[in-house]
């Protein structure tokens, strides 16, 4: 792994941990098929990662992409966040990803940012 690449994954972690709230990243995803009941079952997930919430500036809210009450949360995560997972935050809210973009520079995800 490239050593820059690995400082600033280490520095991202350490700011989180320095800055950022301990916030629970749920992900559902398909599990195995049953043959007896014909369905597939989905698993659910979890994992303890540290972030960052704040709010959007007022001048980045269009009412279309980004709307009234919608927080940008800045997460390191080792499982990469999917549009519809949930994020339960440190006093038990629960804020629903509608939009992820990686920072990844080299192509490998050192924080998400989501909407």
């Amino acid at each position: 792994m490239n050593p820059l690449y690995t400082r600033l994954h280490k520095t991202a972690g350490r700011l989180l941990a320095q800055c950022g709230q301990p916030i629970i990243l749920r992900h559902t995803q398909e599990g195995v098929y049953d043959h007896d009941t014909g369905m597939v079952s989905t698993d659910v997930v979890e994992e303890d990662c540290r972030g960052v919430v704040d709010n959007y500036q007022q001048s980045d809210i269009d009412g279309t992409v980004v709307q009234q009450g919608d927080v940008l949360v800045v997460l390191q995560s080792l499982v990469k966040p999917q549009t519809g997972d949930l994020l339960v935050l440190a006093d038990s809210t629960v804020l629903t990803v509608k939009a992820m973009q990686a920072e990844s520079p080299a192509g490998l995800a050192v924080i998400y940012r989501m909407q």
